[in-house]
């Protein structure tokens, strides 16, 4: 694997991981920041600038129960080659703040990672590349829709089926100009991660994430809002 492609993959498996079962409010929403019944949206993803990939997902709600579909791609070119390739699919079943169940699949550069988890009576079981291990109680991964998460010691990834300790802060209000040209406000927090790094996190008041950015190895990876869609959109399988 190049520099390039592993200093991406740190990227994609420390941030990705959980950025995969987001649902970044925005178009219609209701009064908490959460979808109603049935949203996409799509993130464009940069990398040290460079446009390397989308990140697309839908969001169903049905009661105080939640189905988020992932579908990422990301390709990394060295004079128009691609020298890193990165896939990732998810499903995810949440209820009231809480797992219920997950299912991924990820090619990251070459190398395939699996997870599944259900709750049970005892907590998450969560079975990740060939391994089994039981979370107790509510568990939460990387729910960067939900700004509750930010209150969260620990959480699971994604894509590695990891249950990682965090640590999370404010740091203040600044203006961002979105991918559309419109400035707006958004609050800043920082999320520390065992072992990979910090995430930084804009949220506009009405709880809308719109912005992430996270620096690992002298690189780059920012996720940028472009405009919302509903009905067309289709997750690739």
């Amino acid at each position: 694997m190049t520099k390039a492609a592993k200093t991406m993959s740190a990227l994609v498996s420390g941030v990705v991981g959980g950025v995969l079962s987001v649902a970044a409010m925005t178009g219609s929403a209701a009064e908490d920041g959460r979808p109603d019944i049935s949203s996409g949206w799509e993130f464009r993803v940069l990398l040290n600038g460079r446009d390397v990939g989308r990140h697309r997902f839908m969001v169903e709600r049905q009661g105080d129960r939640e189905t988020v579909t992932i579908d990422a791609d990301f390709d990394v070119k060295l004079l128009g080659i691609s020298v890193y390739e990165y896939k990732h699919r998810n499903v995810e079943v949440w209820s009231q703040d809480c797992l219920d169940a997950m299912k991924t699949t990820t090619d990251d550069g070459g190398d395939s990672y699996s997870v599944y988890a259900v709750r049970v009576q005892a907590g998450l079981r969560v079975i990740a590349n060939g391994r089994e291990n039981l979370l107790p109680g509510c568990v939460m991964s990387f729910a960067y829709w939900n700004p509750d998460f930010l209150s969260q010691a620990r959480l699971l990834n994604a894509q590695t089926g990891e249950y990682v300790r965090v640590s999370s802060r404010p740091v203040g209000e600044e203006s961002i100009e979105l991918p559309n040209g419109r400035t707006v406000k958004a609050n800043r927090y920082r999320v520390s991660v065992e072992g990979t790094g910090d995430i930084d996190l804009w949220y506009q008041d009405n709880r809308r994430w719109v912005r992430l950015k996270s620096l690992v190895k002298g690189a780059d990876l920012i996720y940028e809002l472009l405009d919302t869609f509903a009905s067309e959109f289709t997750p690739k399988r």
